[in-house]
């Protein structure tokens, strides 16, 4: 079995697709770090409460200074990754700069990029049109295994499929929350006042489930390819317009590069050198036509580590199964599951109460006062940071002469047009309180409907 294995992954493909996936995220990533560079400051200012990312609690925002200095060698990485300019350095810079900013802020998007920069610090991308390739001719080979093209393709079966997966839901199938989402662009012309139609919501509700669970393997396919793309192009162009989602819909637009033929750039842009249909690309004679071969050891080895990374990919999404509750409510098991654009969650308001326990002395927080909008936004419907900030309030009250100060929240929510009801249970202490990694928080309230 270990040697069919080993000849299908290890068999030499043309690395011309890699290096302009290469070109295309390095691009793409450098236009995302040059919007958010004017407003790093802002987004993550120092004197703020960080919600990093459990259990890296430790990591905080370097402040406006060090923030803009971060984004500015983030955006000379994203620059070297595109060029192919010591391609190593460079992945693996990026790779440690964008994770900072997930573990500051853990997004959906923002995992995407980290995972995608991760696979790229062991992919040999930069074998083509890259400065390395120039440096370094002619050692650096126009073929590489085809486990490194793979690998990418998986992870864009991760993050589709499973997407597809949470969308099977009674929320996403009532037309929810795409239906209040659409009224809220109800205004746009021309399209606008059918957005509010139901065979319209129901329309986009289902064409986006079919389409996520369906669209890797159109993408497979030589026959469905070519539709596959427009889809792709279509959906994400639409899903920009209509919801504005950051980064996310460019760079699975630039995926797509990943299932056409391995050769097609040098069939496209090269008189020299030809391709064929199997993907395999002839070199000039001058130049190495074939991967390095490799032991069987390490080739073990290798095999392993991506045996070992699917496996985490498959498995890790599914964890929100294993906690009581709604994920979409309880946030338990949402993070790293590709549970993306599933919930829509407001809030009438959200206070605190600081009792101080000897007296019976009772102050009311309003945590406008500590945070960002952009952080208010996002805490008044994770649990998680409603208990960060509660813990952030007791060590305040502390630190002012308290002791054991009662830490209590009142926040209403309501998820995807619900009535409201208390996020968390308005009579539990949360001075006293830890948020469990790996078990149910039972002061989170129950979902009532």
């Amino acid at each position: 079995m270990f040697k069919p294995c080993s000849q299908y992954f290890f068999k030499p493909v043309s690395v011309a697709s890699l290096a302009v996936f290469r070109v295309l995220f390095g691009l793409v990533m450098l236009f995302e770090v040059c919007g958010y560079y004017p407003v790093a400051g802002y987004l993550y200012p120092a004197h703020h409460l960080s919600f990093s990312l459990p259990p890296f609690d430790f990591i905080k925002p370097w402040g406006e200074p060090g923030m803009q200095i971060h984004f500015i060698i983030m955006g000379l990485a994203a620059l070297g990754i595109a060029l192919g300019f010591y391609y190593r350095i460079s992945a693996t810079m990026f790779f440690l700069c964008v994770s900072y900013i997930f573990i500051l802020e853990p997004v959906d998007h923002f995992y995407a990029v980290v995972l995608f920069s991760f696979l790229m610090i062991f992919i040999d991308a930069h074998h083509r049109f890259s400065w390395d390739a120039r440096r370094t001719r002619p050692r650096l080979q126009h073929q590489v295994p085809f486990w490194q093209l793979m690998i990418l393709r998986f992870q864009v079966f991760v993050i589709y499929f499973y997407a597809g997966l949470a969308k099977i839901n009674h929320d996403w199938l009532n037309g929810e929350p795409i239906r209040t989402w659409l009224s809220q662009v109800s205004g746009y012309p021309w399209i606008g006042p059918y957005l509010q139609q139901e065979w319209v919501v129901h329309f986009f509700a289902y064409g986006g489930l079919i389409f996520d669970l369906s669209i890797f393997f159109l993408l497979l396919s030589r026959k469905t390819l070519m539709f596959a793309v427009i889809a792709v192009i279509t959906f994400h162009t639409l899903n920009n317009w209509l919801f504005h989602i950051a980064i996310f819909p460019l760079l699975m637009t630039t995926v797509l590069v990943l299932f056409l033929e391995p050769d097609f750039p040098s069939r496209l842009f090269s008189n020299e050198e030809g391709g064929n249909s199997s993907g395999q690309e002839p070199p000039k004679q001058s130049e190495p036509s074939s991967v390095p071969q490799l032991n069987p050891q390490r080739k073990t080895v290798i095999l392993a580590c991506l045996g070992m990374y699917c496996l985490f990919q498959l498995l890790f999404p599914l964890r929100h199964w294993l906690y009581p509750g709604n994920a979409s409510w309880t946030e338990e098991g949402q993070f790293f599951s590709w549970r993306v654009k599933l919930r829509q969650k407001r809030f009438a308001h959200i206070y605190f109460l600081v009792t101080d326990p000897k007296t019976g002395k009772t102050w009311k927080i309003d945590p406008k006062n500590d945070l960002t909008e952009r952080q208010l936004g996002r805490m008044a419907s994770i649990p998680r940071m409603v208990l960060t900030y509660a813990h952030f309030l007791r060590d305040k009250f502390k630190a002012n002469g308290i002791t054991d100060p009662i830490v209590q929240v009142d926040v209403p929510v309501s998820l995807n047009g619900r009535p409201f009801q208390p996020l968390v249970d308005p009579a539990v202490n949360l001075s006293n309180v830890e948020y469990p990694l790996f078990t149910h928080a039972k002061w989170i309230t129950e979902l009532r409907q």
